[in-house]
C-alpha cells in the first residue's frame, strides 16, 4: 500500500494545498500520476497490479488520472467522488456551490478557471481517449443517497455515461465483425442508502466497506486471498 500526498491536500502545509487549487488542479492529477509511475520505475509494482483509491476530491483526481493516463493501473476505487465539476459549479443553486470557489473556482466568471476545468471534468472527459474506455482500468464507484457534500447524481451521471461508453464500444466491434475481448471493461457501482458523505459510521460498518473493496480489488488483480 502506498499514499500519495499530492498537492492540493493539506500534508506539507498551505503552500502546498493552495499549489492545487482553482485552476491549478491538474498538478494533483499530475503528482498522483508521477506518484504512481515512480512505484513502477522502481519495480515496486506494475501498470497490471496497481488499484488507486481515492475519495471525495481525491475521487476527482483519481476520475481524472484515469481518463488522462489510461493504461496506469488496473483499477480505481472512487468512493463519493466529485466527478460532475463543471456543472456543479456552474449551479449556484446548489448549496455548496458558492462555499466551494475558494477551493475550485469561478467557472462561470473566470474563463481561466473555466479552461482549466473543462480539460481535467472526469465526466465531460470519460472515454475522450483515442480508443475510449476500452484501453482503461476497471471501476469501482461507491456512493450515497443523503451526501450533502457530494450529491449522488455525480457518481450516476458518470457511471450512466460509461455504459453507454461501453455499448458504443462494442456496437463498433461488432460492426468491423469481431469482439471486445480484452477490451472489456468492469465498472460496478454501490449507492448506499442510509449514510453520509463519511460513511455510516462505527467499526463493523467500516470493516464491511473495506471487506468490500477489498474483494472486487482482489477479483480484478486475480488474487485469490488466502
Amino acid at each position: 500500500i502506498a499514499y500519495a500526498h499530492v498537492r492540493g491536500g493539506g500534508e506539507q502545509g498551505k503552500i502546498w494545498h493552495s499549489s492545487a487549487q482553482k485552476q491549478l488542479k491538474i498538478n494533483s492529477i499530475m503528482d498522483l500520476h508521477d506518484s504512481i509511475t515512480t512505484l513502477h520505475d522502481l519495480k515496486l509494482s506494475t501498470p497490471n497490479l496497481t488499484i488507486v483509491k481515492g475519495t471525495s476530491a481525491g475521487g476527482l483526481t483519481v476520475g481524472a488520472l484515469i481518463n488522462m493516463f489510461p493504461k496506469v493501473c488496473k483499477g480505481a476505487v472512487m468512493k463519493v467522488p466529485f466527478l460532475d465539476v463543471m456543472n456543479t459549479m456552474l449551479d449556484e443553486d446548489l448549496p455548496l456551490t458558492k462555499h466551494e470557489y475558494d477551493e475550485w473556482g469561478d467557472p462561470k466568471r473566470d474563463r481561466e478557471v473555466y479552461e482549466a476545468m473543462k480539460k481535467y471534468d472526469p465526466y465531460l472527459n470519460l472515454g475522450k481517449g483515442e480508443k475510449g474506455i476500452g484501453e482503461g482500468a476497471d471501476v469501482m464507484v461507491i456512493g450515497t443517497m443523503i451526501d450533502r457534500r457530494v450529491p449522488y447524481w455525480n457518481q450516476v451521471k458518470w457511471m450512466a455515461k460509461w455504459r453507454m461508453k461501453m455499448k458504443e464500444l462494442e456496437r463498433k466491434e461488432r460492426e468491423k465483425g469481431g469482439e471486445l475481448g480484452e477490451k472489456r471493461r468492469v465498472a460496478v457501482m454501490r449507492m448506499m442508502k442510509e449514510s453520509g458523505h463519511l460513511g455510516e459510521g462505527g467499526s463493523y460498518s467500516t470493516m464491511r466497506e473495506e471487506s468490500l473493496e477489498l474483494m472486487w480489488m482482489y477479483k480484478i488483480l486475480g488474487i485469490k486471498p488466502n
